[in-house]
């Protein structure tokens, strides 16, 4: 599986970050990316185990030395890094996903294209 195909990369200030856009319309970020956008990679951990495993996911991500596995968050998780991480840019990063990374991610090709095999397999009464 090329797990960079369904992968799109926005860059909050320098600091890339990877989201998937994801079948319900809901963009995925890469928790580690997050992190490093807030400026607290030492303590995200904490913040982490506190959120429900329903804003939760592990997912393949490309690293120069093959695939890994990484944690990445829905959009609850998301804010709740943003809110409750401890970072003074918590409120930007959150703004940045509200009004660029979600609109963006929501217009992607790689979601119109998830959103319509959705729609397909919903008309034919497939789950």
């Amino acid at each position: 599986m090329d797990c960079n195909k369904t992968l799109l990369t926005f860059h909050f200030r320098s600091t890339p970050v990877l989201v998937e856009p994801h079948l319900q319309g809901e963009p995925w970020f890469c928790a580690a990316d997050l992190a490093a956008a807030l400026g607290i990679q030492k303590t995200f951990g904490k913040v982490l185990a506190a959120l429900d495993d329903d804003m939760k996911k592990l997912r393949p991500v490309p690293t120069p030395a093959g695939e890994r596995q990484a944690i990445f968050l829905n959009l609850g998780g998301a804010y709740g890094l943003c809110f409750t991480g401890g970072s003074e840019d918590g409120d930007a990063v959150a703004g940045w996903i509200c009004n660029e990374v979600g609109p963006q991610a929501r217009t992607s090709p790689i979601f119109a294209k998830s959103v319509t095999k959705r729609l397909i397999q919903q008309a034919q009464g497939v789950q």
